[in-house]
């Protein structure tokens, strides 16, 4: 079926031809396509209303929809601020957000469906391509938050979303971005932190082949790749939020948890780093901040030091 879809329409030729559209045109293709999402999403919580109205739509079709409404808005960039703000922006909060019983929205439960795996694509592929883009990382990264409780409609859902080694390879590529992130504000910190922090959490499951190692995917290795790249550039130099000692010390549960004590040592390292940058603060005098950065850091150091298996975690830790 695909291979005989791609002979009969040129999809690179029609999402290209959106440029030429104007603003109208392309808010009525955009919304076209978030209709049809919905529709399907609907289909596959309703099957009986389904065969009333008709065949409903495919899983799949669903899901080339999702990566339709993402490659339409990457071609027309010019145009990001009118769609993001009028369009995109209310089709991701309403698809991932999740609608606790009792709130104003019904109560709504979101299984794993491919649709909703080219949904979360799409996030980071747009965070991925906004973080590189000064005007517009603000507005986007603060929507990582979506991607993972307690926003993140996952938490309600039946079936355990999992795709966090899928959400930790986007964060490197976000990250690894230094001369983006250098000019971020506040909120986009938060919304890649708490990503941080999940990644990390998510992380440190033993591999089956070697004892004492991690998979190369696993999630809290890529948590930990961006957390070394971001603290150690001269881009990035006193502008990482000190929040990120919680996501240190979720990598450093994490070695503990996998039996990785190469990984809880190297989350130690960047705890001593975050400690030796607070002089910083000592010079300037700004006392009640040195307090409330000085004392997560330490129990940070305390935990591994006193309740780690490892000799050596513990060892590392004491010094």
């Amino acid at each position: 079926v695909r291979n005989r879809l791609a002979n009969l329409v040129d999809f690179n030729g029609l999402i290209s031809e959106t440029r030429y559209l104007c603003d109208d045109g392309l808010s009525d293709t955009l919304n076209a396509l978030i209709d049809i999402i919905r529709d399907s999403s609907k289909n596959n919580n309703a099957n009986e209303e389904a065969a009333i109205s008709g065949l409903p739509i495919s899983p799949a079709s669903e899901a080339f929809a999702e990566i339709l409404l993402c490659e339409v808005v990457r071609k027309n960039r010019d145009r990001f601020a009118f769609i993001w703000e009028n369009i995109l922006s209310a089709h991701y909060n309403s698809r991932l957000t999740c609608r606790p019983e009792g709130s104003e929205v019904e109560s709504d439960s979101m299984i794993l469906t491919p649709g909703i795996e080219k949904c979360v694509s799409g996030i980071l592929k747009i965070c991925i391509w906004a973080s590189s883009r000064n005007v517009f990382a603000n507005e986007v990264l603060p929507t990582l938050e979506i991607l993972h409780p307690p926003l993140g409609a996952c938490v309600w859902s039946p079936l355990e979303l999992n795709l966090d080694k899928h959400l930790s390879e986007g964060l490197w590529r976000i990250c690894r971005n230094v001369d983006g992130l250098s000019q971020i504000d506040d909120k986009a910190w938060e919304g890649i932190l708490g990503l941080l922090d999940w990644c990390a959490s998510r992380g440190g499951i033993p591999s089956r082949d070697n004892f004492g190692s991690l998979d190369e995917d696993d999630p809290s290795l890529q948590a930990f790749r961006s957390l070394h790249l971001m603290l150690h550039a001269e881009e990035l130099k006193d502008i990482v939020p000190y929040g990120v000692v919680k996501s240190i010390r979720s990598l450093v549960e994490a070695g503990e948890r996998g039996h990785c004590p190469k990984l809880s040592i190297a989350g130690l390292d960047l705890l001593q780093l975050i400690h030796t940058r607070m002089e910083t603060l000592v010079i300037q005098k700004e006392s009640e901040l040195l307090l409330h950065c000085w004392n997560p850091t330490i129990d940070a150091v305390a935990e591994p030091a006193e309740k780690s298996r490892n000799g050596n975690v513990r060892q590392h830790a004491l010094t």
